[in-house]
């Protein structure tokens, strides 16, 4: 269904009054909370249609063991099934990747991989696309 005129005040407010400022100001916690909310009012919104907050109950399991850890940034990617979270430093996402790929062991569904945010605005490219004569 169509968000309501509240679901999306509080999404706009999320994003403009939270999650906004917190990346500005480097905020770490506060940002990683705001995505987190985020990510909850939308997959709540999308749960009749995908089965849940997230449409993998991997990805699931997963989110709640990082949440039980006190991880606050977490959410699915799109559609999913791509599960993602935040930490603050590289050595407590490789801490926590050992642990959940050590959990998971067998289970060929999931996958564990580092990334980091590409950290810099939009880059607009333009090209000549006259005929070549």
């Amino acid at each position: 269904p169509p968000y309501s005129d509240e679901l999306s005040g509080r999404l706009c407010r999320l994003v403009v009054m939270k999650a906004l400022p917190a990346l500005a100001e480097q905020d770490f916690t506060a940002f990683s909370q705001a995505v987190t909310e985020l990510q909850n009012a939308v997959g709540d919104h999308f749960a009749p249609v995908q089965g849940g907050r997230y449409v993998s109950p991997a990805v699931t399991e997963t989110l709640e063991m990082l949440a039980a850890q006190g991880v606050q940034g977490y959410g699915q990617s799109s559609w999913g099934p791509t599960g993602f979270a935040l930490f603050a430093t590289r050595q407590e996402a490789e801490k926590a990747r050992e642990k959940l790929a050590a959990k998971s062991k067998g289970d060929a569904a999931l996958e564990f991989v580092l990334c980091r945010g590409r950290n810099q605005g939009c880059l607009i490219e333009t090209h000549d696309l006259s005929p070549i004569s």
